[in-house]
C-alpha cells in the first residue's frame, strides 16, 4: 500500500455517499496505516490480540451500518477513542455533511469542577453562565463515560471539552442519546443558584442566524487582534498581559519552507487572524507577511524592562497548539542559556514509518543521511524532546541552535542573536490555562514549569504530559476522509507523577470563582490580577497559595 496515494488521493468521490465495500476498504487501509505509523497502537487496547478483536468488531459495524462518509468518520473516531491519544484522530467536522445538521442555541465550556454555558442566544440570556447538572436526566459524570467511547481523550479535562462540543450538535448528540429527536432537556443551576429545567430545540443554521447572541460581560478591555498581542493591565505598568491564541507565526512558515514538510493545508487558515492579509489575492505572499512571534515577544519584554514591570501574565487558554519550537526564542529571551539546560528536557520516542517519511517528502536513505542514523521502517528513534540534541553545555547548545537558524535562513534569529546567552528580562510569570490548552501550547507551559517557579491559574489542559504526539496527516482513498496518526511519544514526567496524565493548575478555577466575577469573559484574568495584588500586599518572600497546593518560591 502506497502512503502517498492515501495522502494525495485517487478515485475520491465528491459525493457524501459511500458503499459498504468502499467503507470497509478504507477502514482496512486506515488500520494498516495505524499499525505501521503509530508509536504504540496495541497497549492502550490491551495488546495485539485485543486490538485484532476490536478491528473485527468495527469491520462488522461498518458492514452493517455505514451509509455515507459521515458514518464512517464517526466509527473511525470511536475506534481511535480506545487509544486515548489526542493526535490520532479523524477530522469528523470536515468529513461530515453538516449542511443538514442542527445545533443548540448556545456553546458551553468547562472549569475544573463543572460544565457551563459560556455563550447563548439573547432569547435565553437569563441562562448565560448556568452550570449544567444533567441532560435528559443523565448526569454529567455518566455522559462523560459515554463521551469517552465516541472520541479520544487523554484526561478528564479533555473529556469535558469533547462533551461540550458533542452535546450542541445534533449529529453528535444523537450518538449520546440514540432516541434523540429534536430537543434535549437540561437541568441547570443559574447564576442566582436557582435550579431550572429548560428544554432546548436543535435549530437549523438559518434559524440560528436570525437570533442575536447575548452580550458577554467584560470587565477588562483586552486586545484580541492577531494570533498574539500584549498590553499593560494597570496604570503603574507593573503587570503585562501577553495573549497567544495559537503556537503559530512567521517562524513556523519559515520552518515549513525549510523542511518541505506536509502538515496539511491548515497553514493558510492562520490568516483568519489578520483580515487585511486574508484579503490579498496572493495567499503565498500574504502568509509571508504574517508577523514574527519573536519580534512581538522581544518588544513586550523591552517594554517591561523599561518600566521595571514585575509580573507577566501569559495567557495560553484555548490555545490548541501548533509548533513547540516557537517557544524557544521566548524562553531564551527570558532565561538566557538556562533554557538550553538538559534539566528542561523530557524524552521523545519517534517511530520511523512510510507515512512519517511522506510527511517530510524524503526517503529512508535521505532521513538516515540527514540524521546520521541507520534506521529501517518500524524502528524507534529515542532522543531528547527539545530541538537541540547535543551533549554539550548550555552555551554550546545555544550556539548550535543559532547556527542552525542561520544555516536555514530563519529570519527570527535577528531578534535573539545579540543576547550572547543572557536574558533580556525575567519577570514573575503567571500562566493562564484552560481545557483547550493543548499540544505545543502545553509544551510552552511545560518548559516554563521546568525552568522557573511559575504560577498556573485556570483549568487543567486536555494535553497529558506522557502521551503520543505529532499528528502525521492521512487521507483515505475511497472516501477522501482525512485525519492524523501520532508518530511519536513524549515522556515529560515520571510515570507515577500526576502530571504525566493531567497538569492541575496551582489555582484551579471553579464555576463558583467565575460566578463571583459575574461570569465575565475576562474572569480568569481578573483572578490572576487579584493573585498578584494579594502577593504584593502580603509582602512575603514566599508566594501566598491555597491550602493543599504546592509551595512556590521566588
Amino acid at each position: 500500500m502506497l502512503v502517498t496515494q492515501a495522502l494525495y488521493g485517487y478515485g475520491q468521490n465528491n459525493s457524501n455517499a459511500l458503499t459498504k465495500q468502499k467503507a470497509v476498504e478504507d477502514f482496512c487501509y486506515f488500520i494498516d496505516l495505524l499499525e505501521t505509523t503509530h508509536v504504540d497502537p496495541y497497549t492502550p487496547i490491551g495488546g495485539k490480540v485485543n486490538f485484532e478483536v476490536r478491528v473485527a468488531q468495527y469491520k462488522n459495524k461498518i458492514e452493517e451500518s455505514v451509509e455515507d462518509k459521515g458514518d464512517l468518520s464517526m466509527l473511525l473516531n470511536e475506534f481511535v477513542a480506545y487509544l486515548k491519544d489526542n493526535h490520532t484522530r479523524i477530522d469528523a467536522n470536515k468529513n461530515t455533511d453538516w449542511s443538514k445538521n442542527k445545533r443548540l442555541p448556545f456553546y458551553c465550556k468547562s472549569t475544573e469542577d463543572a460544565i457551563y454555558i459560556n455563550a447563548i442566544k439573547s432569547d435565553y440570556s437569563n441562562l448565560y453562565g448556568a452550570k449544567i447538572i444533567s441532560i435528559n436526566n443523565v448526569k454529567i459524570d455518566s455522559l462523560l463515560i459515554l463521551s469517552s467511547r465516541l472520541q479520544t481523550a487523554e484526561n478528564i479535562s479533555n473529556l469535558k471539552a469533547n462533551l461540550c462540543r458533542q452535546i450542541i450538535n445534533l449529529n453528535t448528540a444523537q450518538r449520546l442519546f440514540p432516541k434523540l429527536d429534536s430537543s434535549l432537556v437540561f437541568c441547570l443551576v443559574s447564576e442566582n443558584l436557582d435550579t431550572i429545567q429548560q428544554e432546548f430545540d436543535f435549530l437549523a443554521n438559518q434559524e440560528l442566524c436570525q437570533l442575536k447572541w447575548n452580550q458577554k460581560p467584560k470587565n477588562i478591555k483586552i486586545n484580541t487582534s492577531g494570533i498574539f498581542s500584549h498590553q499593560f493591565l494597570d496604570k503603574e505598568k507593573d503587570i503585562m498581559y501577553f495573549r497567544m491564541r495559537e503556537m503559530f507565526a512567521q517562524e513556523v512558515v519559515e520552518m515549513l519552507d525549510a523542511s518541505n514538510a506536509n502538515h496539511g493545508n491548515w497553514v493558510s487558515s492562520m490568516l483568519r487572524y489578520y483580515p487585511k492579509l486574508k484579503r490579498l489575492k496572493d495567499k503565498e505572499k500574504a502568509i509571508k507577511q504574517m508577523p514574527y512571534f519573536s519580534e512581538a515577544f522581544r518588544n513586550m519584554l523591552e517594554e517591561m524592562k523599561d518600566h521595571k514591570s514585575e509580573y507577566l501574565i501569559l495567557d495560553l487558554s484555548d490555545n490548541p497548539g501548533g509548533y513547540s519550537s516557537l517557544a524557544t526564542p521566548a524562553l531564551y529571551m527570558m532565561f538566557g542559556d538556562t533554557c538550553f539546560s538538559r534539566s528542561v528536557e523530557g524524552k521523545r520516542v519517534l517511530r520511523i514509518s512510510e507515512l512519517l517519511l511522506d510527511k517530510y517528502d524524503i526517503t529512508i536513505e535521505e532521513y538516515n543521511k540527514r540524521h546520521g542514523t541507520s534506521f529501517n521502517l518500524g524502528d524507534y528513534n529515542i532522543s531528547n524532546f527539545t530541538d537541540v540534541q547535543t551533549n554539550e553545555n548550555c552555551c554550546d547548545r545555544r550556539k548550535k541552535y543559532l547556527e542552525n537558524l542561520v544555516q536555514n535562513g530563519h529570519g527570527w534569529s535577528k531578534y535573539i542573536n545579540d543576547l550572547n546567552g543572557k536574558a533580556i528580562y525575567t519577570p514573575k510569570i503567571i500562566v493562564i490555562t484552560s481545557a483547550g490548552t493543548n499540544s505545543a501550547a502545553f509544551h510552552f507551559l511545560y518548559s516554563l514549569y521546568k525552568i522557573d517557579n511559575i504560577t498556573v491559574i485556570g483549568t487543567s489542559p486536555m494535553q497529558a504530559g506522557n502521551t503520543p504526539m505529532e499528528g502525521t496527516p492521512l487521507k483515505l482513498p475511497n472516501s477522501g476522509i482525512t485525519g492524523s496518526i501520532s508518530n511519536s511519544y513524549q515522556i515529560l514526567f515520571p510515570m507515577n507523577d500526576e502530571k504525566a496524565e493531567i497538569f492541575i493548575p496551582d489555582f484551579p478555577i471553579t464555576w463558583q470563582d467565575l460566578q463571583k466575577k459575574k461570569m465575565s469573559s475576562t474572569s480568569t484574568i481578573e483572578i490572576a490580577i487579584e493573585f498578584i495584588n494579594n502577593e504584593k500586599e502580603s509582602g512575603a518572600k514566599h508566594r501566598v497559595i491555597k491550602p493543599g497546593l504546592r509551595a512556590i518560591q521566588h
